[in-house]
């Protein structure tokens, strides 16, 4: 006896759809996305100092919004890797009550805290920290730890002495 297949509706995550197949909806420095029912604006002023978000960090912010995801209202999270906030903006537009966005990049604190309040959110519940992994010590406990390692291929032109590098190269 075979018993009758499970028609129980799922709620199937949907990727935010751009322009020429990008996630993006808008140009290289500036996009658009919604998380959890809100809209929010991102920019990144110097791309030659901090790396616009790509597809890949979109694609993992989705699993943070949709069925099964966990409760963001109220977490005090840590961003490894902060980069220009990407995942910072979308955790305190959620709702959670601190974040830490740690980055070896002195100017993705700068790019993180202005994308942080050109969205409106409040920006003294935002912690930059700017230190290699191996050398922060929090005095605290994360209920969420959240990151977008780097992951690119070597390219000649991020061998430069300001962390670039470091940031996106996975080794």
């Amino acid at each position: 006896m075979t018993s009758a297949p499970d028609r129980t509706p799922t709620r199937r995550r949907v990727l935010p759809a751009g322009e020429s197949g990008s996630l993006w909806e808008a140009r290289p420095s500036c996009g658009i996305f919604e998380f959890r029912g809100t809209r929010l604006r991102f920019m990144v002023d110097d791309p030659s100092e901090v790396l616009f978000p790509t597809d890949c960090g979109l694609s993992l912010l989705s699993a943070l919004d949709g069925d099964g995801a966990p409760v963001l209202e109220g977490v005090n999270a840590l961003d490894v890797g902060a980069g220009s906030g990407l995942y910072s903006v979308a955790l305190l537009a959620a709702g959670a009550e601190r974040v830490t966005a740690l980055d070896i990049n002195p100017a993705s604190a700068a790019q993180t805290v202005a994308n942080v309040t050109a969205n409106g959110l409040d920006h003294s519940r935002l912690t930059c920290v700017t230190s290699p992994l191996e050398e922060y010590a929090p005095d605290e406990r994360f209920d969420l730890v959240i990151t977008n390692p780097p992951h690119l291929p070597h390219d000649p032109s991020y061998a430069r002495t300001d962390g670039l590098e470091t940031a996106l190269v996975a080794r």
